[in-house]
């Protein structure tokens, strides 16, 4: 029960560090495939909003999914590298 409700918490703290961004524009659910800004502004707008078609999320479309990449274009969490990267992915995948 502890992890349960650590890994939530370690989650929220990295995307506060790295992209704090992120909770303004999306939902949880994109941090398996793009989980740092630069991975949002590589994939794009279409690509974030056909994710979220594909998932069935309500209220997402390309406006939303270009107020992702517009705060991922000023994010802090550019500067973060690989190391960021793996912690977050061991994060959601644990």
């Amino acid at each position: 029960m502890k992890q349960h409700v650590r890994l939530p918490n370690q989650i929220q703290g990295w995307l506060q560090k790295f992209f704090p961004e992120y909770f303004e524009c999306s939902g949880l659910m994109l941090l398996k495939e793009v989980s740092l800004p630069q991975d949002i502004l590589k994939i794009g707008a279409d690509r974030i909003n056909q994710i979220w078609r594909d998932a069935k999320v309500r209220a997402a479309g390309i406006k939303r999914a270009q107020t992702l990449v517009e705060a991922a274009q000023n994010s802090v969490g550019l500067e973060a590298g690989e190391a960021a990267r793996l912690e977050i992915w061991i994060l959601v995948n644990d």
